[in-house]
């Protein structure tokens, strides 16, 4: 038993600091968190096509519904267990971050308040489906998720210490805690994947229709309902996971041969018999036999004893690139079997297919087989990441051994290469399903799959440096790892924004003024430069504050120096990207005859866009350079008198006097000639001070703020439509119809047009949709910041002399 359980079973009160679980790894329990509650919400939710259903009908349609259904039946039996288990893991997760705290009234208090969010979020997803057709709601989702959260707080409060002890394991520096953590992670994957679709069934009949379906096979590789080919294919699948999950074990060294042996065989045993009462899940001894094989071949390849007689050793870079183009031909092969093509015109079908609606696929399919396909996107790609980072890190460590060798620049070249090349085979790998019959390839696979090849990266980097072999670092190591990070962030942040455009041009729901901005190139490329110019936005402000931080002072001309820089370069990039019509609506027809009309539009554009890049820069690099730099005297003044006295009066004159155009003008109060205006400023101010503010949810529980900024968060919907109401016209009549400008900025085209009711509280979503993806975009600047500020601050230790260092 390791010293820390022997620890907490001695004391059951809170864990002192050398249990402790680190704030990283709490920011990944987070994290999986969010991401679970995202994934339940999302996945509740689609297709997204909503129904012409004002808020008061559903609301009494909603209070109508059966509030005594709760009957588990066998036609339902699937669809319960699957409501049952779907808000498990969340409860779980989010019981997690306070693992510390024994069983007593604080930690009763948090459960309770954690059960009653995830069921007002059952609720609300049950009431919103009532505006999406294809839905049905029910108040038995709302029961049976509940009824699972219940047995997801019994089951922490069970494994609370052991669950604690495997945090602290994961959070310790050591790589042999955190193999372990590994390895007991996977086992409960599997074990909860061999249980779905959870149809279970405790009725000595059922059991025996099952035997005699063929589902039950005691003889190993006899099974007449699978065929030959799928039973050798299945068989491969499974000695890799066993491989897999014995190789964390072997790697953790704290199990000896015999004893791993005996626990793994065993739990793959359990499994089995677990499976008996899940009527459609096979039950065969295959399974222990491919168990034992890949028990056998990880205990042969990965002991201690074959450990130093590796032949591998002696050219990693080589041996690496051969397993992972080796893993790349059997993917390809499981991918494109049985090779048979389909004919052109199904191809064109299949195409325009590749970029429906997000995880759509999924939807319509059974929750069993969703699930299995979800976890196989991602989970054949982590060992491809893993490769594929160790890769790039035998060439990192050539490039710190040999830093002024003329290969230097051949070894970042090849770096480069090779995340290239990571991409193009994931790219290839979906393309290539097009062509062969009875294969779906869709753009939500594509994005499962570099979601499997990061994980793998951060798991490689997560555990691959421990402070007992840690290499001396050469001068130009932090460079190195500081711009690897940079463009692992930048090509993440890429790929997530392309994620969210091509799920805005699915929406029906999408106004067709946002469809009109991707309509310069076809969708796809329109889409990856919209995310790339985003993205530009987003890491700017991180390069400004390195630069300030370099120089030590936040100056009043430096900081409106770079304001113009990036305001020029948004207007570059949107004239470059955005349809010329669709900026024309916004800004007016160009009327100067003398100049091309891309620069006066460009003029127009930049004074529109001035102000909005001017609070952005600002208040990022306020809250990114607050008590780390000076300020320059009267600096919040000068940028006060020049924001108000220049550029918002300029601005106006450009936008509104000059180049009024009446798809702008006219949704303002009286042509834009009103105080109503300074309210779209606010509105965007407030946007920004809330988003930039998010870290106060990390105070202390008894700390006054998190209950303020949850308060003045959820005000702030009401007051930014207020905010709005008071800068726009009442009413339009245009087109022979009456509507309000929002209804007309909201709503998916001209003819179905939303109710002014529905169109407000569509604001409410938008604006605190907008908010999340601002918050998302200033901790981004957070996280960037800190490591540059943290690599800046070795080096200036690094160049005081040893006896002035801290």
């Amino acid at each position: 038993m390791d010293k820390e359980f022997a620890h907490l079973r001695r004391d059951d009160g809170p864990l002192g600091n050398e249990l402790s679980v680190s704030t990283d790894v709490k920011w990944r329990i987070a994290l999986v968190f969010l991401s679970f509650l995202a994934f339940v919400i999302y996945g509740s939710l689609v297709p997204l096509q909503f129904n012409d259903l004002s808020f008061s009908n559903a609301l009494q349609l909603f209070l109508l519904l059966d509030k005594g259904d709760i009957a588990l039946t066998s036609t339902n039996r699937a669809d319960w267990f699957t409501n049952f288990l779907l808000m498990m893991p969340p409860l779980y997760a989010a019981m997690l971050l306070k693992s510390e705290k024994p069983f007593g009234t604080r930690s009763l208090a948090y459960a309770i308040v954690i059960t009653l969010f995830l069921v007002l979020v059952s609720i609300g997803i049950e009431f919103s489906q009532l505006f999406i057709k294809q839905r049905i709601s029910s108040f038995r989702d709302v029961y049976t998720q509940a009824l699972g959260m219940s047995l997801a707080l019994a089951l922490f409060y069970a494994t609370r210490r052991r669950a604690h002890v495997l945090l602290v394991k994961l959070s310790s520096k050591s790589q042999l805690d955190k193999w372990e953590v590994y390895g007991v992670s996977l086992l409960g994957i599997l074990l909860i994947y061999n249980m779905m679709p959870f149809d279970l069934t405790l009725s000595f009949t059922e059991l025996f229709k099952k035997w005699a379906s063929g589902k039950v096979s005691l003889i190993p590789f006899y099974n007449k309902a699978i065929s030959p080919l799928n039973l050798i294919l299945n068989s491969i699948v499974d000695i890799a996971i066993w491989t897999a999950i014995s190789f964390c074990f072997v790697k953790s060294h704290k199990y000896s041969a015999s004893k791993l042996f005996s626990i793994l065989l065993s739990a793959a045993l359990f499994m089995e018999i677990a499976q008996l009462p899940v009527l459609s899940r096979y039950s065969d001894t295959t399974d222990l036999v491919t168990a034992l094989l890949g028990i056998l071949l990880a205990l042969k390849l990965f002991s201690q004893h074959g450990r130093n007689q590796n032949v591998f050793t002696t050219n990693r870079v080589l041996t690496i690139s051969i397993i992972i183009v080796l893993y790349y031909v059997i993917l390809l092969f499981f991918y494109t079997y049985p090779f048979d093509l389909i004919t052109k015109k199904e191809l064109a079908v299949k195409w325009d297919n590749f970029f429906t609606f997000p995880f759509l696929a999924y939807w319509q399919d059974s929750p069993f087989n969703a699930i299995t396909q979800l976890l196989r996107k991602i989970l054949l790609f982590i060992p491809f990441g893993v490769l594929i980072q160790s890769l790039v890190r035998e060439v990192e460590d050539k490039q710190i051994n040999a830093p002024s060798s003329p290969s230097a620049l051949q070894t970042k070249m090849l770096k480069l290469l090779t995340i290239s090349t990571a991409i193009l085979m994931i790219f290839s790998l979906e393309l290539m399903q097009l062509p062969i019959v009875g294969k779906v390839a869709s753009g939500s696979d594509l994005a499962l799959n570099i979601v499997g090849l990061i994980i793998g990266k951060m798991v490689f980097r997560f555990h691959s440096s421990s402070p007992d072999d840690e290499p001396i670092a050469q001068p130009n190591t932090k460079q190195i790892t500081s711009k690897t990070d940079w463009w692992i962030g930048y090509i993440i942040c890429i790929v997530l924004c392309f994620a969210l455009c091509i799920t805005a041009l699915s929406l029906e729901a999408t106004p067709y003024n946002v469809k009109e901005l991707f309509d310069q190139y076809p969708s796809v490329i329109s889409a990856l430069l919209v995310s790339t110019f985003i993205t530009s936005l987003i890491f700017y402000p991180v390069y400004f504050t390195k630069k300030c931080f370099a120089r030590t002072k936040l100056e009043f001309k430096y900081l409106i120096k770079h304001i113009v820089i990036l305001a020029l370069l948004a207007t570059m990039g949107s004239v470059l990207i955005f349809p010329n019509e669709a900026l024309h609506d916004i800004v007016g027809y160009p009327k100067w005859s003398l100049l091309p009309q891309w620069l006066e539009t460009s003029y127009r554009l930049l004074w529109l866009i001035a102000p909005f890049i001017f609070l952005y820069l600002l208040e990022s690099s306020k809250r990114l350079l607050q008590g780390i730099v000076d300020w320059e005297f009267n600096l919040n003044l000068k940028l006060g008198c020049l924001f108000f006295f220049l550029v918002l009066p300029f601005s106006f004159t450009v936008v509104v006097i000059q180049a009024g155009t009446d798809n702008l003008t006219e949704l303002l109060e009286n042509n834009g000639y009103s105080v109503g205006v300074v309210c779209i400023v606010l509105y965007v101010y407030l946007l920004l001070s809330l988003s930039s503010n998010y870290d106060r949810l990390r105070l202390s529980p008894l700390s006054p703020y998190p209950a303020v900024y949850l308060a003045l968060l959820f005000v702030s919907a009401p007051l930014s439509y207020w905010f709005m109401q008071f800068a726009l016209v009442d009413y339009i009549l245009k087109y022979e119809t009456l509507f309000t400008p929002l209804q007309f900025l909201l709503s998916p085209n001209r003819e179905n047009l939303y109710s002014v009711e529905k169109t407000k509280y569509i604001f409410y979503g938008v604006h605190y949709s907008i908010a999340a993806l601002l918050a998302g975009c200033f901790a981004i600047h957070t996280h960037y910041f800190k490591i540059e500020k943290a690599l800046q601050y070795e080096g200036i230790c690094e160049e005081l002399p040893a006896n002035r260092r801290f």
